[in-house]
């Protein structure tokens, strides 16, 4: 994790080293409403299925919530695009798959602190119109709903 202020110095915050605590390939992060920066690593996490993260800005710690499993409804392998904020202190990302449904979804957390649950897991299905593993989503707060594309 690595930071740039506005006058151009670079750091280097936070270094993932730790293959089933902290995950490998980060993808996108999206700052919480909490003040956090949360993140999704597409492998690693104790089912090699990727993990989500909170980043502590002010304290540099990470902290591991969720250790994703593709055979259950925290899904496996999120997309590189995606991880957003909602209201409410809850996250949603893009995943690749869900209870072993290879045609993937959108995952929605509910943050608690230092921890996390999912609250809702929506499966695709090729074969309707909903699309197919979701990309790049965008939350839209005047009418309360998540665009994506696929």
């Amino acid at each position: 994790i690595y930071s740039i202020t506005d006058n151009g110095t670079f750091s280097s915050e936070f270094q993932l080293v730790n293959y089933s605590r902290h995950g490998q390939y980060p993808t996108y992060p999206a700052l919480g409403n909490d003040g956090n920066i949360y993140f999704t690593t597409t492998y690693g996490g104790n089912y090699s299925h990727g993990t989500l993260q909170m980043f502590n800005p002010t304290a540099k710690s990470l902290t591991k919530l969720v250790d994703f499993n593709y055979w259950d409804i925290t899904g496996g392998y999120p997309e590189w695009q995606g991880l957003i904020t909602l209201p409410g202190s809850r996250l949603a990302y893009p995943i690749n798959n869900i209870s072993g449904n290879s045609n993937g979804g959108i995952v929605i957390v509910t943050l608690a602190g230092s921890t996390a649950g999912v609250s809702q897991s929506l499966l695709f299905s090729s074969s309707s119109n909903n699309g197919y593993r979701p990309i790049g989503l965008v939350y839209n707060q005047a009418d309360g709903t998540i665009y994506y594309n696929s």
